[in-house]
């Protein structure tokens, strides 16, 4: 928590505004606390809320000046949303997918985004996200490597991959 603080802190000290992604609501909710608590504005973005409240969670976020970050479920927010106001991104938890978090991260880096989008990645050591780091890196090298495969076997003009 202190190093995520440290970081919410930091980016919005040079008045750009950060996305948090965590699988867990509660923890969302803790980190939302000890933002209300620094006096740093949040919203909330969870599968919890109403389409008219996300929607206004997404307002907030990109035009509120006093909205610095905007805490999302993962699993709410993985899809569909463009938030280009913020272009810093903490992902609190791994996923055992790493696409997962890749379409997370790409919220804020979509067209339109006019700044370097930074990612952190909070783990802890000596835990089970150390595995599902390892897991992620061998499932992102397979999935590669047959794409790179298949791309060779794929011939000009030709629409199908051959396997």
């Amino acid at each position: 928590m202190i190093q995520v603080l440290k970081i919410v802190h930091d980016v919005r000290a040079r008045g750009e505004k950060t996305i948090i992604f965590s699988s867990f609501v509660s923890l969302l909710s803790l980190i939302g606390d000890a933002l209300a608590e620094r006096h740093t504005g949040f919203t909330s973005y969870t599968g919890a809320l109403s389409s008219a409240q996300r929607q206004m969670a997404l307002k907030r976020i990109s035009q509120d000046t006093q909205c610095q970050v905007i805490l999302i479920s993962i699993k709410a927010g993985g899809t569909g949303l463009n938030i280009t106001a913020c272009n810093h991104v903490i992902i609190m938890d791994p996923w055992w997918n790493p696409y997962v978090e890749e379409q997370a991260i790409s919220r804020a880096h979509r067209i339109g985004q006019s700044k370097d989008v930074h990612v952190y990645r909070i783990l802890a050591r000596n835990t089970i996200e150390e595995r599902i780091v390892e897991i992620q890196n061998k499932k992102r090298e397979t999935i590669e490597a047959f794409l790179d495969r298949a791309a060779l076997q794929t011939h000009e003009g030709d629409a199908h991959i051959i396997a």
